[in-house]
């Protein structure tokens, strides 16, 4: 190949020294949906529901500060092979008294309107190579708290547009919403930067930019 491209640089291991990589982030559109926050404080975790996407840290997290005035809506459905990991995800919910907490919405095709009217958005992945949802929710000037790994940790500017933790920490992520709930200023400000960040790296213009020069590279050998 005359060029190999990768979505983050958490991918360049993968590949031999040698090799012609090249990283271009994936970019989103614009999105366009009413800013209104919910009454109640809301954070939204979108994901396929499987041990990889750190569902279960979110939950231990959530238990230990279920005594604050939160809600976690969850959106994504489990792959057929991880239907059991689901099931065993709503049995801790209801084993620790959470449901007034955790809310599965299953796949909604409102998403972006889910997450604009949220306070944040929570990505809890043990790994992840991009990030989508990260960068559809500073698209929409929301915070983010992701775990600091692959892609995420590049999207995520820590203290700056969101707020990071180490993956598979439940107390970490925990005192991280607990932050945001105690200071709603906070997450505006950096739900502020980060759609700044989103502005200047990854608009669908940048994407297109990028390819472009990648192929009068390679055309001009």
């Amino acid at each position: 190949a005359n060029q190999i491209l990768i979505v983050s640089k958490n991918m360049l291991p993968y590949f031999p020294k040698s090799s012609p990589v090249l990283v271009v982030y994936n970019r989103i559109p614009s999105l366009l949906a009413p800013q209104t926050k919910s009454k109640m404080p809301t954070f939204v975790c979108a994901g396929t529901i499987e041990e990889r996407k750190g569902v279960k840290t979110l939950l231990e997290a959530v238990r230990l500060i279920k005594d604050f005035n939160f809600q976690i809506h969850i959106y994504g459905n489990p792959l057929p092979t991880t239907q059991n990991y689901l099931r065993q995800m709503k049995k801790y919910v209801k084993t620790h008294g959470l449901e007034q907490h955790v809310h599965w919405m299953g796949v909604s095709s409102k998403l972006k309107f889910a997450i604009a009217s949220s306070h944040g958005v929570i990505i809890p992945s043990i790994s992840e190579p991009f990030g989508r949802v990260a960068v559809e929710a500073m698209a929409l000037k929301k915070i983010v708290i992701a775990s600091k790994v692959g892609g995420l940790a590049e999207i995520v500017k820590d203290n700056q547009t969101g707020l990071l933790f180490k993956a598979g920490n439940a107390k970490q992520l925990a005192f991280k919403i607990k932050k945001v709930l105690e200071n709603p200023a906070l997450g505006t400000k950096l739900g502020q930067n980060g759609y700044k960040r989103y502005l200047k790296e990854f608009t669908l213009k940048k994407h297109i930019q990028e390819i472009v020069k990648v192929y009068k590279k390679v055309l001009k050998g």
